[in-house]
């Protein structure tokens, strides 16, 4: 219908990044390696690290939001018990996923050799993560939603940010859409999305809040100059700048 979803807005930004990227690359050969996970109910490393610019433009372009899983296992009768865990329209598992990034990447350093190279990490999310509590009665608790949303991936960006990584982040600020589970979140200051979020970035300038999809691409664009001036990389003059 001609409508753009911030996904959309998403994809524009992250491919106009590795658009640019790609420039700097062109001129430092092999020195730009690249990866790009998405994390929901299951993790997706959708672009292992690389260093092919070109897949990573297409990759970029091709990011989606996950598939919702159904509501319950479609073997069951239509009585309790439900595979919840598995199904329940599906989860954001934001604190294991974010482990799981980390674990992925290697050589991190000050980027003096290939194997202690400059690294950064851009988390883009609403903030909430949602997750499976772990056990429900439903007959004990008729009201129960069979999940638990809250911000408690903060101990995740404080491990990437003590390998040596330097996390971006950025906030999509999520909608109030008056429910119960995240109107606890909103507002500001601990224990809310927005600064959860703020917490998770290495510094002050690094965290955004992208109310719209504009503002995603803004803040993209900003990061990549940040990282560009980090790493001293120029495209005039000779390769050693």
């Amino acid at each position: 219908q001609g409508i753009n979803l911030k996904i959309d807005y998403v994809n524009q930004a992250i491919e106009e990044f590795m658009e640019s990227l790609s420039q700097y690359s062109a001129k430092y050969p092999d020195k730009i390696t690249v990866s790009i996970d998405t994390i929901g109910t299951n993790f997706n490393q959708i672009l292992s690290a690389t260093s092919d610019m070109t897949a990573a433009i297409n990759t970029a372009s091709s990011i989606d939001v996950e598939n919702a899983t159904q509501w319950s296992n479609a073997k069951n009768s239509g009585s309790a018990p439900y595979d919840f865990k598995d199904y329940n329209y599906g989860y954001t598992n934001t604190s294991e996923y974010l482990n799981k990034a980390l674990s992925l990447i290697q050589d991190v350093g000050d980027g003096t050799s290939a194997t202690t190279k400059k690294t950064y990490v851009i988390f883009l999310s609403d903030g909430a993560q949602d997750v499976w509590d772990g056990y429900t009665n439903v007959y004990e608790d008729p009201n129960s939603r069979y999940r638990v949303v809250n911000v408690d991936y903060t101990a995740a960006c404080q491990n990437i940010k003590q390998s040596g990584i330097k996390l971006f982040s950025v906030w999509a600020t999520y909608y109030s859409i008056n429910d119960y589970m995240i109107n606890p979140l909103l507002g500001t200051g601990p224990g809310s999305m927005q600064g959860a979020m703020q917490a998770c970035a290495s510094d002050t300038v690094d965290f955004f809040e992208a109310d719209d999809g504009p503002a995603i691409q803004s803040a993209i664009t900003s990061i990549f100059s940040s990282i560009m001036s980090d790493v001293s990389l120029r495209l005039i003059g000779n390769n050693q700048n």
